[in-house]
């Protein structure tokens, strides 16, 4: 390629920084081709009421998507997210009583330490240990899931009050549940964190290159361990949620938000080698996840459908953006200059 066709490209490159933000818009307009695939397809998909279901169950996934988040933004990925807020649930569940203020924050806090257990289990093993993430949080659930046998036992598991209940599906403008607004809440807390402050801008380095982060004097592994009592301790707020949605939570209730939670942050445009993600983008995706659920029950009514076409849109989804970024970087500013060819020999 001659210098003046790469300097016309360059001048027509996109700043790395609009491409990274186009990345995460995409699933925007991804999302909205789906809810009108649903409308004309499943209507009924797309009515108030399951609007309002969006946002419920979605709202549940979201805290589970939002701790996987964090992990894959350092480089991570977490196996434990059914056995971390199946723990947390039943911890709640056993713990609530009659729902007063002080039964209630005591089986809350129970709850978090339960799932936080579990996450520090798997932060130490992966950063002290050396163990791949994979094996590690495997391990970590199993741990859980041990946890839960042991506090909580198999026997009829307790019911939380129906108040609860009540409380959190209590919508605003006749659509939005309050347990939505918490969900936003932790959000833009999480998102204003990883932006604005010291922790966020580290945290996210060390997932976008841990061994730079590492001469800068960064302390990598502690940041990596935090990403996985963070996520637990989120995975731990959607097991309580996901506890006063059922009422009476049982083991293996938080099995099924393992392969949603990591759809939701892929589809999102999050990359999972760490560093390059967006809070934004991953709480679109977990909407995208729950609708695409609905949808799929909806027309063929199986759940054995719905997994199949969850992991094919993970793989469709890391097929595109890993294209998107390849392409990217060809006409990226920021792209080192190719090497000069050497001079042709004389003949």
């Amino acid at each position: 390629m001659s210098d003046s066709i790469r300097q016309g490209l360059q001048r027509l490159a996109i700043p790395a920084s609009l491409r990274a933000r186009g990345r995460f818009l995409t699933i925007v307009p991804i999302f909205g081709f789906l809810l009108l695939v649903s409308l004309v397809f499943a209507p009924s998909s797309v009515s108030g009421s399951q609007l309002e279901n969006l946002l419920y169950f979605g709202a549940i996934l979201g805290f589970a998507a939002l701790g996987q988040h964090l992990i894959i933004t350092v480089g991570g990925l977490d196996l434990s997210v059914g056995p971390s807020m199946t723990l947390s649930a039943l911890l709640f569940a056993s713990n609530v009583g009659n729902g007063s203020a002080s039964s209630t924050i005591n089986a809350i806090v129970l709850g978090l330490l339960g799932a936080g257990a579990v996450g520090l289990v798997n932060g130490f093993t992966v950063t002290v240990l050396r163990v791949t993430p994979l094996i590690a949080t495997l391990g970590g659930g199993a741990v859980g899931t041990g946890l839960a046998y042991t506090f909580v036992g198999q026997g009829a598991p307790a019911a939380v009050p129906e108040a609860m209940g009540h409380f959190i599906a209590d919508t605003t403008l006749g659509i939005i549940p309050t347990v939505a607004f918490f969900w936003a809440g932790f959000a833009i807390a999480a998102t204003l964190i990883l932006r604005l402050t010291v922790f966020g801008r580290r945290f996210t380095a060390v997932g976008a290159n841990p061994r730079t982060s590492r001469a800068l004097g960064i302390p990598v592994d502690l940041y990596r361990g935090s990403a996985y009592v963070l996520g637990a301790l989120l995975y731990g707020v959607g097991g309580i949620f996901l506890a006063i949605a059922v009422t009476t939570p049982g083991l293996g209730i938080g099995d099924s938000y393992l392969l949603p939670s990591i759809s939701a942050v892929v589809i999102g445009g999050t990359a999972l080698g760490g560093g390059l993600g967006s809070i934004g983008a991953t709480f679109v995706g977990t909407l995208f996840v729950t609708q695409l659920n609905d949808f799929t029950l909806v027309v063929s009514g199986e759940t054995a459908v719905q997994q199949i076409v969850q992991g094919a849109v993970i793989l469709a989804a890391m097929a595109i953006y890993s294209a998107h970024i390849d392409f990217g970087r060809i006409f990226s500013r920021d792209s080192a200059k190719a090497p000069a060819l050497p001079p042709e020999q004389p003949g």
